[in-house]
């Protein structure tokens, strides 16, 4: 109980590094198993679903989407009618 039933202070702190160095190993060993378990998962899952491969023509359509993302900034006035506008 520490210095409650008078042990000594050295006593204490060399019981305080043991307890310490214990759960340190413990959270180590069950911080690896969960990364393996987690890893494993992933892998798994991967091989279930695969990312599928897309051909250069939805490649190339793809790309010009992402080029005019929506509410991206233009040289045209949104604001003004379409009749005043440049054609593009």
């Amino acid at each position: 109980m520490g210095a409650v039933v008078d042990n000594a202070g050295s006593t204490i702190i060399f019981r305080a590094l043991v307890v310490m160095g214990l759960c340190w190993a413990i959270g180590l060993f069950l911080g690896s198993v969960a990364q393996r378990t987690v890893q494993e998962n992933i892998e798994t899952y991967k091989q279930e679903h695969p990312i599928p491969e897309k051909s250069e023509d939805e490649s190339d359509t793809e790309e010009e989407q992402t080029e005019t993302e929506p509410g991206a900034e233009t040289d045209e006035d949104q604001t003004a009618p379409e009749s005043t506008r440049s054609a593009a």
